[in-house]
Parts: C-alpha cells; structure tokens; sequence
C-alpha cells in the first residue's frame, strides 16, 4: 500500500499509517495529527503522485477540500479508516461550494455531509 499523505504549508496533517495504536497486523490506519487545520494551500500525496488543494476547513467529521478542479471532496477526519470522494450536490452534481442537501458521494445521507457505508 502507497503511502497517504495530507499536507498544509509543508507541514503533514493527517496520513496512513502502520505505527498507528489500531493498526493490526500492519494494516495502514488514517492518523490525523491537526485534527482542525486552519484553511489554506494544502496537498494530497499518494505514493509519488501529488495533488494541490485548498482546504476549506472540517465539516461533520470530513475534512473539505477544493480539489485543482474546483470541485469539492470530502476526506474522513478522524483516526481510523481512509476514505474521501467528491461532494455532491442533491441533484448528485459535484458541487462548487457546500449547500443544504451537500453530501459525500458513496455514503447514507446522515449529518452534513453524510455517514460511511461499509
């Protein structure tokens, strides 16, 4: 498994880890190290691919973020499993900026912005 990372100004605010208390038999566990980062210029690391960001702030347990396209995405933010997808609108549209009926695309609408399904 590649390496995950989410950075603001350089420095790393949350990744996938192994050396995480929850972590079992080596499986990478999402750590969160700034659990309310301040908005700004960000970057999304996947093994050596990286992606520039702006992050908006954190919303019913999901980090937003403005990904280079425009659109929103939703990254879980809270120590445990990854997972992040765009944010949809009510009409199931990427959405621009967060409204009423705002959701994470693949997830129940409950909360915000919506509840893992596993």
């Amino acid at each position: 498994m590649e390496l995950i990372q989410i950075k603001c100004e350089n420095k790393v605010i949350a990744e996938h880890r192994t050396d995480h208390p929850n972590s079992r038999y080596g499986t990478p566990v999402w750590t969160i190290h700034n659990e309310d980062p301040a908005p700004g210029k960000g970057k999304l690391l996947h093994g050596e691919t990286g992606t520039h960001l702006e992050i908006i702030g954190v919303t019913d347990g999901w980090l937003v973020v403005k990904e280079e396209s425009g659109y929103l995405a939703g990254i879980i933010w809270s120590d445990g499993s990854f997972y992040a997808d765009s944010i949809i609108d009510e009409n199931g549209n990427p959405a621009i900026e967060l409204s009423d009926g705002c959701q994470v695309r693949g997830t129940l609408p409950m909360g915000e912005l919506g509840s893992i399904l596993f």
